[in-house]
Formats: structure tokens, C-alpha cells, sequence
């Protein structure tokens, strides 16, 4: 099998260089990393970005044929860290006030889907569980946070699977008008927590990287 760690140099030559890899990469994952970790209750989580990547990085390295690109892999890294802090300092968990009623499970589909933008797929692989049981807590959770923003215009028993994509997107407005206010509180949600780092930010996590590279030494994307 072919695999994009075993290129030619010919290949290589045609690719952007490894810092603008790197930094295309950073500029793709590290957002949603943060956010993801920030609505978990981290209080700093842009200093977990480098060390994940790199680590992301090893694990897709050692792992060529499992089938996971850098994102997934990040992605399930930043959980598996919040899954450990939950047990070194289990109690309630600091976050948006939207989610403090969800179950832990609820709320962590909710937010890899939200701030990660894995599919439910991915979210399965993510958290260990069947791609059906990801799909029901996601739709138990866009249910209890409908009801607690209320309905515009009177509710409706069941979120479709359309309407749950599109609150999940946030690309469009849902087909039922009852859910436009859920679908601005997610919203909400999502420009709280989904920024770009500062300049001076990313590159002093670009120069970081560049400095541990020989940790992770080869990211073609």
C-alpha cells in the first residue's frame, strides 16, 4: 500500500514545504481543539495544542493503515485528555451554561461534533461507542437544549435528521421555524468558543513545533 509518508522526492519536491504543512494543518484543527477543550472547562487550552499535534502526528505515523487522518486523531486525543482530567478531578464540569444540564456523554458528542467536526462516525471511533448510540445522544441532547431555549413558534415532538445536520452545521437555517432559536443559541455557542489564534499565538506554537519536530519530523497531508 501506498502511503503518503513514502513519497518520492520528486513527489515531495512538488508539495508545499513542511512549515507551510505544518501551518495549513495548524490553521485547519487547531480551532476546533481549542473550542472543544475551552467548552470542557479548560482554563488554558491552547497550551495542549502543540503537544496533541505532535502526539496526533506519531499516532498517524505508527499507525498508517487504521484509516484516521491528523483531525480525527487530534480530536480524539483533546477527548482522551479531558477524560483523564475528569478522573484526576471528578465534580461538576465549568463550561457554557447551555450545557451544564446534558449528560457527560451528551455533551461530548454534542461539543466533537459542534467544535470538532467529526462525523458520527468519527465520534463513535472518538469515544468507544456504536455509531447509532452517537446519533441517539446527539438528537437526546438537541432535544433538551430546544427545550430549554424554547420554541419560536410552539414545538415540535422530534428534531428531523435534516434539522439536526443543519443545527449541527450551523450552515442554514432549520426547516422547522421552531427550532431558529436553538439554532441561534448554538450559534452563539459556536462564535464564543471558534477563533482564530492571534498571529503572535500561532507563531510561537508554529515556532514550538519546529523546534520538537523531530518528535513528529514528516506531516504530508
Amino acid at each position: 500500500m501506498t502511503s503518503a509518508w513514502k513519497r518520492t522526492e520528486k513527489d515531495r519536491a512538488e508539495e508545499p514545504g513542511i512549515e507551510d504543512a505544518w501551518r495549513i494543518s495548524y490553521r485547519r484543527i487547531a480551532p476546533g481543539m481549542v473550542a472543544y477543550l475551552a467548552a470542557q472547562g479548560f482554563a488554558h487550552p491552547a497550551d495542549a495544542v502543540v503537544p496533541l499535534l505532535l502526539m496526533a502526528v506519531r499516532k498517524l505515523q505508527a499507525l498508517q493503515a487504521d484509516g484516521r487522518g491528523l483531525h480525527t486523531w487530534s480530536l480524539l486525543l483533546a477527548h482522551r485528555t479531558v477524560v483523564r482530567a475528569r478522573r484526576h478531578h471528578p465534580g461538576p464540569i465549568v463550561g457554557p451554561s447551555l450545557l451544564s444540564g446534558l449528560a457527560t456523554a451528551q455533551r461530548d458528542v454534542l461539543l466533537l461534533r459542534l467544535f470538532g467536526g467529526l462525523s458520527h462516525a468519527q465520534v463513535a471511533v472518538t469515544m468507544r461507542k456504536r455509531r447509532r448510540s452517537v446519533i441517539a445522544l446527539e438528537r437526546e441532547a438537541l432535544h433538551m437544549l430546544r427545550d430549554l431555549v424554547g420554541a419560536t413558534f410552539g414545538l415540535r415532538a422530534q428534531i428531523s435528521e435534516e434539522d439536526a445536520a443543519t443545527l449541527i452545521a450551523g450552515d442554514a437555517f432549520p426547516s422547522d421555524p421552531a427550532l431558529v432559536g436553538l439554532a441561534a443559541a448554538l450559534e452563539r455557542l459556536r462564535t464564543a468558543y471558534v477563533m482564530d489564534a492571534p498571529v503572535h499565538i500561532e507563531d510561537q506554537h508554529l515556532a514550538e513545533i519546529a523546534d520538537r519536530r523531530t518528535e513528529a519530523p514528516a506531516l504530508h497531508l
